[in-house]
């Protein structure tokens, strides 16, 4: 051991770079927190000073390494969310039916599933990449613009409103204004 690093001090490094390898495996900051016997906060710290460490060149071959990483897991999610959606099946194993239509009910929830998740792959190259971070617009918009606005919405409806045939869902939406 070098005699000008106290042996505490090689411990923490020993320490944060375990911390910084268990975050970087995937473990949750309260996974790591339990292990370490630590705060969650601390274990926060740790991992930010410890990123913060890391020379820029390696750092951008770790972003580059990730980014790719996560495009191809982004681009499987897509290729799974533009499924068909499979037929959807009761417990005994007889597929569900439209009463109405007499058509098999498809299940959407690996689609939901990809989606969701494609979210959240979003959510990580914003951190990944420091564009996750909200920033503050103001804006104003005179009289005048919200009443253009409005009419020119309420032309393209009146344009649009003979694509769609009434029906009781598309009135019922109508009315509550969901859509």
């Amino acid at each position: 051991m070098p005699e000008h690093i106290p042996q505490t001090r090689l411990n923490h490094l020993s320490r944060n770079h375990a911390i910084w390898k268990a975050r970087v495996e995937g473990c949750t900051l309260q996974e790591i927190a339990d292990a370490f016997n630590l705060g969650v906060q601390r274990i926060d710290q740790i991992v930010k000073q410890y990123a913060a460490s890391i020379p820029a060149e390696e750092r951008d071959q770790i972003v580059q390494m990730r980014r790719e990483v996560l495009g191809t897991v982004q681009q499987m999610l897509f290729d799974m969310a533009r499924m068909k959606p499979a037929p959807a099946f009761a417990p005994n194993g007889k597929a569900h039916i439209d009463p109405e239509t007499g058509e098999s009910i498809r299940d959407y929830s690996l689609r939901l599933n990809a989606i969701d998740r494609l979210l959240k792959a979003d959510e990580r190259i914003g951190k990944l990449t420091g564009t996750d971070n909200a920033v503050q617009h103001t804006l104003t918009v005179s009289a005048e613009a919200q009443q253009a606005t409005k009419d020119h919405a309420a032309r393209i409806a009146e344009q649009f409103a003979g694509l769609i045939p009434p029906s009781p869902e598309v009135l019922a939406h109508a009315v509550r204004g969901d859509g």
